[in-house]
């Protein structure tokens, strides 16, 4: 279900490797996020602005346990959301755009951003993973499930992600007032 982002600026760290050195050089994961999802973004960030590029390995096969059910699948989603929000308002946004080499994917703002098509390109999204379902050789119901999930995913995300950025904001408001908060 997990399909590679469209551009290699992040990496998702359940389904990758990475070189310790530079890891660690780079600050490693940011324990401040206090929840799962977003981690991986800051580091890769961080890799990214050392000058380190990411490459896929087209062969490789990854094996990840998840929890199961509908429940911890919006969950997960929802996470993920939350922690691309949160990462896009306090990181990146704050730091500005950074600059790429010519040809190359640059991190702003708008690359977490949640995919928020209009209605009828939501249709054609969702029709196209259940019609990619049928062409592998799955039932109709199944293939159509998959659409189900994929409206499952983009309304966690984007719910998240709202959270995600609110979070942000009422986070730098307390560090710019001294913590006091805004009261």
């Amino acid at each position: 279900m997990l399909e590679p982002p469209p551009s290699l600026l992040y990496l998702v760290t359940a389904n990758c490797c990475v070189r310790r050195e530079p890891a660690l050089a780079a600050g490693g994961f940011d324990e401040t996020l206090k929840r799962p999802g977003g981690e991986d973004i800051v580091l890769s960030y961080r890799l990214w602005k050392a000058g380190w590029r990411f490459g896929r390995a087209e062969d490789a096969v990854v094996r990840h346990d998840y929890d199961r059910g509908l429940r911890a699948f919006y969950k997960t989603w929802w996470n993920y959301g939350f922690g691309s929000g949160y990462v896009n308002e306090a990181i990146i946004a704050a730091d500005g755009p950074c600059e790429a080499p010519d040809g190359e994917p640059r991190w702003e703002p708008a690359v977490l951003a949640p995919y928020r098509p209009a209605w009828r390109a939501l249709a054609v999204d969702v029709w196209s993973v259940a019609k990619a379902g049928r062409a592998r050789g799955r039932s109709l119901v199944l293939s159509v499930g998959f659409g189900v999930l994929r409206i499952l995913v983009l309304t966690a995300y984007a719910r998240g992600y709202a959270r995600g950025q609110a979070e942000a904001r009422k986070t730098l408001a307390d560090q710019t007032n001294g913590g006091e908060g805004p009261c």
